[in-house]
């Protein structure tokens, strides 16, 4: 709720002007960088990519706990 379909389609324009189809991410095996570990504030930031018909897709969430359950509060995602 905190992010109108505006802004996600804002932050995700570049995707959808290029008509990339990463409908395969579903069953793609993902690689993480970095252990997935809690810290000091309390988030959980997850890293790694996975390999996509259109290339290597890179990726990093970050997640809060709040109200009995994780929430996803940053998402970042590449295209190489």
């Amino acid at each position: 709720t905190q992010y109108t379909p505006v802004q996600l389609q804002t932050a995700f324009q570049s995707f959808m002007d290029q008509q990339l189809d990463l409908s395969d991410i579903a069953q793609a095996p993902l690689s993480f960088t970095h252990p997935i570990a809690q810290d000091r504030m309390g988030t959980i930031d997850i890293q790694g990519h996975t390999e996509l018909a259109v290339g290597k897709l890179e990726f990093s969430l970050s997640y809060i706990y709040e109200t009995d359950a994780w929430k996803l509060m940053a998402i970042g995602v590449q295209l190489r």
